[in-house]
């Protein structure tokens, strides 16, 4: 369980913000089937009954669906969906606010605490404001979190709940991966000059001279996790760009007294998570909405602060991530970790009465960055 809910919380932290994965991957292009188990009905409880006493033997109940992915096909050159990096206007994406997500918070920022799940840490992901999760049936004396206020949904809160009970901290995951440069989700702010606005998200990379030293947990030139220090210096990641070479993710927002707003119930995100060792992973993530407060210092975005991203993660999307990052050698079913995880899936995407998704809320506050240039794996 510990190593689903880590694959997990690689989707939610680099997928979600459309970080796109490693550049030291190895995409190819073909697509394969990875699972041809026969179509089964499937609940949203927790389910063991196909397991005996603890036999590894999975639960026939939840099939793995075949989901498109590139297979490795051994050292071949790193394909990107941009193949024309030069024509990346890199000069105009300096010249606009770009600002690094320098903290990501879940149930609240003080991860010595418990979760709370209010307007600050959820919303109403499947616009539907009867239905709570988790609400005050999910909590026992056990729990790491309090329901949450009628209407909202962040599974997320249940997830880290439940990971607590494996000895494993998501929320400190969090700090540690922000702080230490492994993981940098960037927007770019866009005032379009006619009343619209534009939020572009990438990738970045620490650039320069700019080294972690993991025993004292300082950098040598900018202190990324201090809003203080700003702008450090990056560099865009070339996953982050369509076969366009246009950002990979894009929203339409609107801005009113510095209150940002973006995405709605048809807002998807489409992904590519290349994964070393198995291609890319096609993922989406839908209901995409993404609120904050801008800060500005003479009429310019100078950070962001009260940030939610919040959306809805589809079952495929995590079967793909377990059925293809699993270790084979780790000894479990992919159907087991799947049947366990359904236990927290609150999001009815089909309206067949069946929950199939997982609703997600992650807080985030955003520093500028200095722009030196893209990050092609070169």
């Amino acid at each position: 369980m510990r190593i689903a809910i880590r694959l997990l919380m690689v989707f939610f932290l680099f997928g979600f913000v459309a970080c796109g994965g490693s550049t030291n991957d190895e995409p190819v292009p073909d697509t394969v089937s990875n699972n041809d188990t026969n179509e089964a009905d499937t609940n949203n409880e927790a389910d063991t009954a196909g397991v005996d006493n603890g036999s590894p033997e999975p639960d026939q109940g939840t099939p793995l669906p075949d989901v498109p992915v590139t297979p490795d096909e051994g050292p071949e050159p790193i394909v990107f969906a941009c193949q024309e990096p030069d024509s990346i206007d890199i000069t105009a994406l300096q010249g606009n606010p770009v600002l690094r997500m320098y903290k990501l918070g879940l149930g609240g920022w003080d991860i010595t605490q418990n979760m709370v799940c209010d307007s600050t840490t959820a919303g109403d992901v499947d616009n539907d404001p009867t239905t709570t999760f988790p609400g005050e049936g999910d909590v026992t004396d056990q729990s790491t979190f309090a329901p949450c206020s009628p209407g909202l949904n962040n599974a997320l809160i249940a997830l880290q709940d439940l990971g607590s009970g494996f000895g494993l901290d998501i929320r400190q995951q969090m700090l540690d991966n922000t702080a230490n440069g492994s993981i940098n989700p960037t927007v770019e702010v866009i005032d379009n000059g006619d009343g619209s606005w534009t939020l572009n998200f990438y990738q970045s990379e620490v650039a320069g001279d700019n080294t972690y030293d993991e025993e004292s947990g300082t950098w040598s030139a900018c202190d990324i996790t201090d809003a203080a220090s700003s702008p450090c210096e990056f560099d865009i990641d070339i996953v982050s760009f369509d076969e366009n070479c246009a950002p990979l993710v894009s929203m339409e927002a609107s801005v009113a007294d510095g209150a940002l707003t973006a995405g709605g119930p048809d807002e998807v995100f489409s992904l590519s998570l290349p994964v070393e060792g198995v291609g890319v992973i096609d993922l989406a993530i839908s209901s995409v909405n993404v609120t904050a407060s801008l800060d500005m210092v003479d009429g310019q975005v100078s950070g962001v602060s009260g940030g939610l991203l919040t959306g809805v993660l589809p079952k495929d999307g995590i079967l793909a991530l377990v059925n293809n990052l699993l270790p084979p050698d780790v000894g479990i079913p992919p159907d087991l970790i799947i049947s366990l995880l359904e236990g927290i899936f609150d999001i009815d995407t089909d309206g067949d009465g069946l929950n199939d998704a997982l609703s997600v809320g992650l807080m985030f506050e955003a520093t500028p960055i200095s722009v030196l240039g893209l990050n092609t794996g070169e």
